[in-house]
């Protein structure tokens, strides 16, 4: 309940365009996973995600972005198929690069209308 309070009282520290996400990444919209389920940030963003295992393996950050914001940098350690045929999950850790989190953390990505959403090379593959 608290991390809720917390996530919709955040404020952006600006925007960013693809061209502005230099690594390989992967976003993932945890807004329902949040809001409707009370999800921890971790377990929102790990989820069973409907993607081609093939491309995210090659990611090298994972994004949680929350109503359009990056409010979690994840590092994938491995990344699994799920049960569920065509979805899959990673194990990581929480990124503390500082670099890393100055650069992406709080800001605003593009609008899109998908769930899982590439940056960086990924985009055009």
């Amino acid at each position: 309940m608290e991390q809720i309070k917390k996530l919709k009282g955040l404020r952006c520290r600006g925007e960013i365009n693809h061209e502005d996400i230099i690594h390989d990444s992967v976003g993932f919209v945890v807004n329902n996973a949040i809001d409707k389920d009370k999800r921890e940030l971790y377990n929102a963003t790990q989820g069973r995600w409907k993607c081609s295992i093939r491309k995210v393996k090659s990611v090298d950050l994972v994004f949680s972005l929350y109503r359009g914001i990056i409010v979690g940098i994840w590092l994938p350690e491995k990344w699994n198929e799920s049960e569920v045929e065509g979805r899959v999950y990673f194990e990581g850790v929480a990124c503390e690069d500082k670099e890393i989190l100055d650069r992406y953390l709080y800001k605003k990505v593009p609008k899109a209308y998908s769930v899982v959403r590439y940056y960086g090379n990924l985009k055009n593959r």
